[in-house]
């Protein structure tokens, strides 16, 4: 039976919210793995029609330029040299703790672990998400977020 007491109420949410804050990263790294599928896009479509690293800069190396030349852009599309098929096998862990918390995104493919990729990571990281893929992720994720803080602490 709960108490009529305000100030019991008040102690019990407070106590709610303490204990959603502690197991934050664990809710936020569940609600991500959701959303895999559209991490995976962002990435493919990234590296493959932009050509572009996670910092925004282009792929490299440049294709040659006879290469150049034929396709009428000089950065490699991964897609299109054979060099990476898929972005379907992603890991997720938290890092950094509750107070700097943030994805890191492994890739899981086979090439991708054999090091066939490793001449297109000298210039930036080829996994992630950028700023604005960031903020695409959150308007996503914060509704469900929040829908989840307010069963956990209202019960």
């Amino acid at each position: 039976m709960q108490s009529s007491d305000p100030l019991a109420k008040i102690d019990s949410l407070i106590q709610g919210m303490n204990e959603f804050e502690q197991y934050k990263d664990v809710n936020i790294l569940e609600i991500a793995l959701d959303f895999s599928d559209l991490i995976g896009k962002m990435n493919a479509d990234r590296i493959g029609e932009t050509r572009k690293y996670v910092s925004g800069s282009f792929i490299t190396p440049e294709y040659a330029a006879s290469t150049q030349k034929r396709k009428g852009y000089k950065n490699p599309d991964l897609y299109e040299t054979g060099e990476f098929l898929s972005v379907k096998s992603f890991a997720l862990s938290m890092q950094g703790g509750i107070y700097s918390p943030y994805i890191n995104i492994y890739n899981k493919d086979d090439k991708y672990e054999a090091g066939v990729l490793s001449k297109y990571e000298k210039g930036g990281e080829l996994f992630g998400l950028t700023e604005e893929d960031e903020l695409i992720l959150a308007e996503q994720v914060k509704p469900i977020l929040i829908n989840k803080f307010v069963k956990f602490v209202l019960g």
